[in-house]
């Protein structure tokens, strides 16, 4: 299955602010993954942006990679 291509703006500084400066961002790859957890609401809900085995968003293993430009 071909690697589907998403395009998200979050600015650098957010990164450098809970993390040393990062330099320049076009070219860096990473890995990590972004997710939603509504568990203590009316309907609860769960969803995270690459595919997880269980219900553990800290799983490196299931991170995404992640391409700055």
């Amino acid at each position: 299955m071909p690697e589907k291509m998403f395009s998200f703006f979050i600015p650098f500084a957010l990164f450098e602010h809970y993390l040393d400066p990062l330099g320049a961002p076009t070219g860096q790859v990473s890995r990590g993954n972004f997710f939603k957890c509504a568990d203590e609401s009316s309907h609860p809900e769960w969803a995270s942006w690459s595919p997880v085995d269980r219900l553990d968003f800290h799983r490196p293993h299931c991170f995404g990679t992640i391409r700055f430009a």
